[in-house]
């Protein structure tokens, strides 16, 4: 009786667990993200260095992500200082509009892409905030609605938006010390069962 009564809570337990799913669950979707899976689009912390990271997910190219545009503002007390793209590219643009060629490195389709990292000092205890918008460049291709771009592979033609995590480009996709912008999807057992009732 006791092994029984053991082996029902272990699994109570288990079952109790919380599971966190990604921000965004739309297809072409872009955020900023304090984690490399797309959970995570807020955080609190004390005045100092953040990394943060721009994600693509769920890419509907099959070809996956060639080029792309794309620019980042920050509203709060916060310092740019630097990024970094993992992967060869040509840079076109500086801080904040991003115009990146893909030389020969295309993201292949994946849940979540990373981009780009992002550094920052954060200067202040207030919140800061971060919206995703079209390139402010001269150059490539905005398709005329305000959205940052991609192209699928290597088909220049086939150009395509990225739709920001908040749903528009006058939100914020990522906040410190605040609460999160986009809502989380999260699912427990209870939640779950709940729902057979």
């Amino acid at each position: 009786m006791k092994q029984k009564s053991m082996l029902l809570c272990v699994l109570v337990c288990l079952l109790a667990v919380s599971s966190q799913a990604q921000v965004d669950p739309g297809p072409d979707g872009i955020g900023i993200y304090a984690d490399l899976g797309g959970t995570v689009n807020n955080m609190f912390t004390s005045p100092g260095s953040v990394e943060l990271y721009v994600l693509v997910t769920n890419v509907q190219a099959p070809l996956g992500v060639g080029s792309w545009e794309l620019s980042v503002d920050v509203v709060g007390p916060a310092t740019y200082v630097g990024y970094v793209i993992p992967y060869e590219h040509i840079q076109v643009g500086v801080f904040p509009s991003f115009s990146v060629g893909a030389a020969q490195d295309i993201r292949p389709p994946a849940p979540a892409i990373l981009l780009m990292s992002l550094f920052f000092e954060i200067t202040g205890p207030e919140p800061v905030d971060f919206y995703i918008k079209e390139a402010h460049l001269p150059v490539g291709g905005s398709l005329g609605n305000y959205l940052p771009v991609y192209i699928n592979g290597d088909i220049h033609e086939d150009l395509r938006n990225l739709y920001p995590s908040s749903g528009s480009i006058d939100l914020p996709v990522f906040r410190i010390n605040g609460e999160a912008p986009v809502a989380t999807v999260s699912a427990r057992f209870g939640d779950i069962k709940a729902l057979y009732r």
